[in-house]
């Protein structure tokens, strides 16, 4: 995938932020549904669900890692930190899933953290990052050589 702009940068950042967020309304509403008994899912499809859920917040922040270590973001370590404590957390929530936790418990659990990632990483130090990104006017991000 070519990324040629600034603002190509920003795109996919607030794409990713659409694709988790639209990931996650999918997963609660399904979840929401076998806790109320109008669908019936396999314990191995709610842990697939959740699985795959990792697998895009942790490809989201692979992607601003990524950037923030190729334009030298001074907030970087901090950033990264963020990243790793929000995927020990959501990690820790699919081992109460794989031990048997309630579905109902999982909603919660997943809705506060959501609540906490949308308000405290993304309003906050994912803005920081978009506002860094902005000041770079860079020409064309991926040719760019990061020597």
């Amino acid at each position: 995938m070519k990324m040629e702009s600034t603002n190509s940068l920003l795109t996919m950042i607030d794409d990713d932020h659409m694709s988790i967020k639209s990931s996650f309304d999918s997963m609660i509403n399904s979840f929401l549904q076998v806790s109320n008994h109008s669908i019936v899912m396999e314990r191995s499809d709610i842990e697939k669900t959740f699985d795959n859920f990792i697998i895009i917040i942790g490809n989201h922040f692979v992607n601003e890692e990524f950037i923030m270590n190729k334009y030298y973001y001074e907030d970087q370590v901090l950033h990264r930190e963020s990243h790793r404590g929000y995927l020990i957390h959501l990690k820790s929530l699919r081992d109460k899933i794989y031990a048997g936790a309630t579905v109902e418990s999982i909603v919660q659990a997943l809705s506060d953290f959501f609540v906490s990632w949308d308000h405290f990483h993304v309003s906050h130090a994912d803005k920081r990052l978009c506002k860094f990104i902005k000041s770079l006017d860079i020409d064309d991000f991926w040719n760019h050589s990061s020597d």
